[in-house]
């Protein structure tokens, strides 16, 4: 590059402002933290066309995940799926809620049924012993049917 070669566009003040706020702007401020909160990233997928569903935060709206397809084609790609994150902290706190008291009900019934089990050994006999009998009655019929 050889300086003062032609005419310059711009003077040298607009140029050293230009390329000071250009280097500003080109600088990234990710320093390891989020700006904001995306939970459900990678886990969020869209109803209709199956397209993984994004994080739109801005601080002039309330945070929301948006269809992906949506986003880049618009309505010709897909129907306006959105949700927005309180909707899915309730539904999903409603949720672990309905989990934890069906698996109460399963517990229970399934203590029950560990409870029963001494019963169940007397009644039948002992597995082992039956499975033993079976051996031994399957061996007795395959000599007899060698023997005819």
């Amino acid at each position: 590059m050889i300086e003062n070669a032609h005419e310059p566009i711009v003077d040298g003040k607009t140029f050293a402002y230009t390329k000071e706020q250009l280097e500003m702007r080109s600088k990234g401020n990710y320093r390891g933290e989020k700006k904001y909160a995306t939970d459900y990233s990678g886990f969020m997928f869209c109803g209709d066309c199956g397209s993984p569903m994004f994080s739109m935060s801005r601080p002039d709206l309330s945070s929301s995940y948006t269809c992906g397809t949506y986003h880049k084609r618009g309505l010709m790609g897909c129907t306006s799926l959105h949700i927005r994150v309180d909707v899915l902290d309730r539904l999903l706190k409603e949720f672990i809620l309905r989990v934890r008291d069906n698996c109460k009900g399963m517990i229970d019934a399934l203590q029950k049924t560990f409870d029963e089990q001494p019963e169940r050994e007397e009644q039948f006999g002992d597995v082992n012993n039956m499975r033993n009998n079976m051996i031994t009655a399957n061996r007795k019929a395959k000599t007899v049917i060698e023997v005819f």
